[in-house]
């Protein structure tokens, strides 16, 4: 399955306060099947979303402190309704711009782990344990609603739902 991602930009700054935390590297180090590890593609993304958030973070962090330091009349500019202010400064347009394109990549890598299917049970429960983790956090990192190939638009957890039976289907060799 193919999916796209659409996801409210107003939410990029919305509940960022927290750093990634290693869960990708924490859920590979427990795992009992190591050597599935390195043969279940999941694994890969999990760590790809991981990276992505934690480089989205740290953007965020940058440009609050940005925030907290330019004077309002030089921040001005908002990327996400495409407003260029000429006169601001320009670390405050890079940065703008920068808080969007990696949220682009975060949701990117979200729509991944849902078009990655796991081949192993090992990579079933990562894929799960991930997704339980960023929740406890608020769900700050995965989109709310995604768009597969047919144009059906419904809750990210939806997708993980059918994502998960179909891969431990395949697993089971069940149809």
């Amino acid at each position: 399955m193919s999916t796209a991602r659409e996801v409210s930009r107003r939410t990029i700054i919305a509940g960022a306060s927290v750093l990634a935390t290693g869960t990708a590297a924490n859920i590979t180090k427990a795992s009992p099947a190591a050597v599935s590890i390195e043969s279940d593609p999941i694994f890969a993304a999990i760590a790809a979303h991981e990276r992505a958030y934690a480089t989205w973070l740290a953007s965020v962090k940058h440009h609050s402190k940005l925030e907290q330091d330019l004077p309002h009349d030089k921040r001005r500019t908002s990327v996400v309704d495409e407003q260029i202010v000429e006169t601001d400064d320009p670390r405050w347009i890079a940065s703008e711009r920068a808080v969007d394109e990696e949220w682009e990549v975060v949701c990117d890598a979200a729509a991944e782990l849902v078009n990655v299917e796991p081949t192993t049970r090992a990579g079933v429960i990562a894929l799960l344990r991930y997704i339980a983790e960023d929740e406890k956090r608020g769900g700050e990192s995965l989109p709310g609603t995604l768009i597969d190939d047919d144009e059906l638009c419904a809750s990210f957890a939806y997708f993980v739902h059918q994502h998960v039976a179909e891969a431990l289907a395949t697993i089971d060799g069940v149809s």
